[in-house]
């Protein structure tokens, strides 16, 4: 088990590989929507780049998302 400390500065970039339905996408949103909920759009940036999907596009709406 690998554990993300994203208080942690040398962190804050993360890539998760996997083969499909390895469960990316999901660890992705709760990653995600959990750091949301507790910063400020003013202090977190988000960029989604995912080749294959376009299940990000709703996540364009929130203050804290520059690119999906």
């Amino acid at each position: 088990v690998q554990t993300i400390d994203f208080a942690d500065q040398k962190q804050w970039m993360l890539s998760i590989f996997s083969s499909s339905g390895g469960g990316k996408s999901m660890l992705l949103r709760s990653a995600v929507l959990s750091l949301l909920e507790n910063s400020d759009p003013a202090d977190t940036e988000f960029y989604f780049i995912d080749l294959d999907s376009n299940q990000f596009d709703s996540y364009r709406r929130l203050p804290h998302v520059r690119c999906v």
